[in-house]
């Protein structure tokens, strides 16, 4: 794993959490216990993680020679698209998963 990749992880990492217990502040009391609050901001990490990875496997591949910098830019954009997709997904999940009685 070179240093542009593992720029890449730890600044998608890093966003998607903060961004994750930022946004987890706003949910009412009911919506998440302990243990799946603990299990959203595990899974936003993992999320983070791999988006950052790939984020910065990308840059790595362009032939100009780049400031790690730019790969944090890069992970981070992409860890930010990534808690989007996170949250739409759950999204999907809850609505189907639960029974309107409209």
């Amino acid at each position: 794993m070179g240093i542009l990749t593992r720029k890449g992880l730890g600044a998608g990492a890093v966003v998607v959490l903060f961004i994750s217990i930022l946004h987890s502040q706003t949910f009412r009391s009911d919506v998440f216990g302990w243990s799946e609050l603990i299990a959203w901001y595990l899974v936003s990490l993992l999320v983070g993680c791999i988006t950052g990875y790939i984020a910065g496997l990308l840059i790595s591949l362009i032939p100009a020679r780049l400031n790690s910098s730019v790969a944090c830019v890069g992970g981070a954009l992409f860890g930010i698209f990534a808690y989007y997709i996170q949250v739409f997904l759950y999204l999907i999940y809850v609505f189907r998963t639960t029974s309107s009685d409209y």
